[in-house]
């Protein structure tokens, strides 16, 4: 079986493409900017460079381009990498030679992806999240702090950034400089909550989970294991949003109450899903499945602890009894370990004139394109 993989940068696109050829897929990859850098994994079987820029050109443009490259490769299904694939496959999927993974209509990927929509609804479905705060300019977070009207200790997020990007604490009044510094239009103000960093991702068939994984972040990887509450979370959010297809959700972990809160939503793979597919989940799998799984008895996994990086090779190297899943790690990344250092070293900037801007820029210009005029999606003062 063959796979077209959409791609615009290179960090997660490498491990949706890894998570792809674990499936037993031979991954070909249509990309731009950073994902060039694709070019040097051994499970790359061909690379061609996007034409398409968002805000540049229909979306007619994309949808001739992806179907030119799925008749010369053979493809059998076209998957996407990040924020911007995902975005372009909810607008175009239907007018594609051949089928996608499972995605949620464009109207629904908008609402998760926005940290404001997604904190008023977790209010809205009485799920717990930390008590949040708009404000339309950096100046104005200043303001309300100087002036103890919101409480420290705070997490910062600028609303037109992906992932953590972006992203800091401030605990004290003498850190409030850094405010100054950064000109974020607009910004978001959390309730900062002293804990661990957890996260779970879902997939769903037409509002009903049918595979969930719940991870912890540890300084030496990810440990997975079940937990109801996650799967009561996932259910009331998938029920609630009528949700297809694969969603990640940052949650913290309280370090006093063992509460879990949900920070945001982001509708699409996320980075650390090669270590939930080496531990027995594989989510790109799983989506492209979503028909013929069980919303009964979703799929979960037990108890797996996943080392990482130099963590994995101490852990080798002491002696201690080695797992199933340790050595599923350590093949992955001696197979294949060019990719992974080149974009450590930055080696794969694309700083060529003319190229589209970064993910953030490119996700602004296509989250509102095909929305009807009431469903635009902006972080306005409510």
């Amino acid at each position: 079986m063959k796979a077209l993989l959409l791609a615009f940068s290179l960090k997660q696109q490498y491990h949706a493409m890894r998570c792809a050829q674990l499936a037993g897929y031979e991954v070909h990859v249509l990309g731009k900017n950073m994902a060039r850098g694709l070019r040097l994994s051994r499970y790359c079987a061909s690379y061609r460079e996007m034409e398409f820029v968002p805000g540049a050109a229909p979306l007619e443009t994309a949808v001739e381009e992806i179907a030119k490259a799925v008749r010369q490769i053979g493809a059998d299904v076209v998957l996407p990498s990040d924020v911007v694939s995902t975005r372009l496959l909810t607008l175009i999927a239907d007018r594609l030679p051949v089928r996608a993974c499972s995605l949620p209509d464009p109207v629904t990927f908008a609402h998760l992806n926005d940290k404001w929509w997604f904190y008023n609804f977790c209010r809205k479905e009485d799920l717990p999240t930390p008590e949040t705060w708009l404000f339309q300019t950096s100046q104005d977070l200043w303001n309300a702090l100087r002036h103890q009207e919101i409480p420290l200790p705070l997490i910062v997020k600028p609303t037109n950034k992906m992932g953590s990007s972006g992203i800091f604490v401030i605990r004290t009044e003498a850190e409030l400089v850094r405010l100054l510094t950064e000109d974020y239009r607009p910004v978001l103000a959390q309730r900062y909550v002293d804990g661990q960093d957890c996260g779970f991702a879902m997939v769903c068939d037409h509002g009903r989970v049918v595979a969930y994984g719940f991870q912890q972040h540890f300084k030496w990887g990810y440990r997975y294991e079940d937990d109801p509450r996650i799967r009561s979370m996932a259910e009331r959010i998938a029920a609630a949003t009528n949700y297809h297809g694969v969603a990640h959700f940052d949650v913290r972990k309280d370090a006093l109450s063992g509460e879990l809160t949900l920070i945001e939503c982001n509708p699409r793979y996320w980075y650390s899903m090669f270590a939930l597919a080496l531990a027995g989940l594989n989510f790109v799998d799983l989506s492209l499945k979503t028909g013929s799984l069980d919303p009964a008895n979703p799929l979960r996994i037990g108890k797996v602890d996943v080392y990482v990086n130099k963590n994995l090779i101490m852990r080798f190297l002491s002696g201690k009894p080695v797992t199933a899943c340790d050595r599923r790690v350590l093949n992955y990344y001696l197979s294949d370990p060019i990719p992974i250092l080149c974009e450590r070293l930055r080696l794969c900037q694309d700083d060529r004139p003319g190229i589209a801007g970064s993910l953030d820029e490119q996700t602004s210009v296509l989250l509102n394109m095909a929305l009807p005029a009431n469903e635009k999606i902006s972080c306005a003062l409510e």
